[in-house]
Order: C-alpha cells, then sequence, then structure tokens
C-alpha cells in the first residue's frame, strides 16, 4: 500500500509539474508572440518616421530654394511701396499744376474778354 500512494503522490506531483510547465510554456508563447506584435509596430512606426524625416528634408531643402525668391519678393514689396509713393507725389503734383493752368486760363480768358470789350 505504501508504494501505491508514493507511485499515486508521485504521478500527482509530476501532473502538477506537468500543468505548470505547460501554464509557463503557454505564458511564454503568448510573450512570445507579444514581442514579434511589436517589433512589426516598432519596424512600422520606424519606416513612418523614415517616411516623416525625408519629407522633413524634402520641404527644408525646397524651403532653402525658395529663400532668394522670398528676398526677391521682398525687393519688389519695398520696390512697389516706393513706387505708390512716387505716384502719389506726382498725383498730388498733377492736381496743383492743372489748377494752376486752370487760374492762368481763366485770368488770360478774363484779360482778353476786357481787351475785347
Amino acid at each position: 500500500k505504501l508504494k501505491e500512494n508514493t507511485d499515486e503522490m508521485f504521478d500527482k506531483i509530476s501532473q502538477y509539474a506537468k500543468l505548470e510547465l505547460e501554464g509557463t510554456l503557454g505564458e511564454l508563447k503568448c510573450l512570445e508572440h507579444m514581442n514579434r506584435v511589436t517589433a512589426t509596430k516598432y519596424s512600422e512606426m520606424l519606416s513612418t518616421a523614415e517616411g516623416l524625416k525625408a519629407f522633413q528634408l524634402g520641404l527644408h531643402k525646397k524651403y532653402q530654394e525658395l529663400l532668394p525668391v522670398f528676398a526677391e519678393i521682398d525687393e519688389l514689396e519695398t520696390s512697389v511701396a516706393e513706387f505708390e509713393r512716387v505716384t502719389e507725389l506726382l498725383e498730388a503734383y498733377s492736381k496743383r499744376l492743372d489748377e494752376k493752368s486752370l487760374i492762368v486760363m481763366k485770368q488770360r480768358h478774363n484779360k482778353l474778354d476786357r481787351l475785347q470789350r
């Protein structure tokens, strides 16, 4: 009877150890799967980051190429502002000349009227 009980005890301990190992093996397989999924996600994130970096470098290059154009635009804007200022001065001068010419023409007209009378 002692041998039977001992055999049964060893069988149960063996089954318990086997179940524990199977549980641990299942957990390890789950961790392995999670690690693969995580590695895939990190690889995708790396690819996305590399794509964004390339896009950013392209934008920076285009910006650097456009800097001279921006400088020309600033110069043109300054020139246009100066041109507008000169145009306003010329318009004011032209208006004064028109007014003076009208005055001179009226004065001549008045003189002619007086001479004809």
